[in-house]
Order: structure tokens, then sequence, then C-alpha cells
């Protein structure tokens, strides 16, 4: 799969469960943006949310989360 954009979205960290991942990515390169759109493309479910000034290992950085959840539900109206 090739990317239109000029790199990949640099993720700064990552955890993860079976069904979903939770990735945060540094705000200001609105990468968390695009990476959001990347999943949601793929058929995932994905949440942005800000989690403010952490400090890292690379200094105090302002931070966004990715919420990646399993694939969408059919919303089909029949049977359950």
């Amino acid at each position: 799969m090739t990317s239109r954009y000029a790199r990949p979205p640099v993720c700064l960290g990552h955890t993860q469960g079976r069904d979903w991942r939770q990735e945060w990515f540094e705000s200001a390169s609105g990468d968390a943006r695009r990476r959001a759109a990347e999943v949601r493309r793929a058929g995932f479910r994905a949440i942005t949310s800000s989690l403010g000034y952490q400090v890292t290992p690379l200094g105090q950085l302002k931070l966004s989360l990715v919420d990646i959840r399993g694939r969408r539900c059919s919303h089909s109206t029949g049977g359950k």
C-alpha cells in the first residue's frame, strides 16, 4: 500500500490488547489525524483525543492519542 503523504505517521508509543490498540503521536505534526484516517479507510473504528503536555524522553511534548478498535459491525437489521 502506497501512502499519499510525504512520510508515514511517526508513532511515539503504543499499547495493545486482543482487539484494540492505542497509539500516541506529537499533536503539532498532524500524524494522529492522518493515522486515524488511515485506519478508518481500512475498516476499523478510530477515535482521537488530546493527552495534553506529557514529559517524554524527547522532552515535554503535546501528545494526541489514537484509539483503534476492531472492525466495524455490519449494520444489518435482520437477526441477532
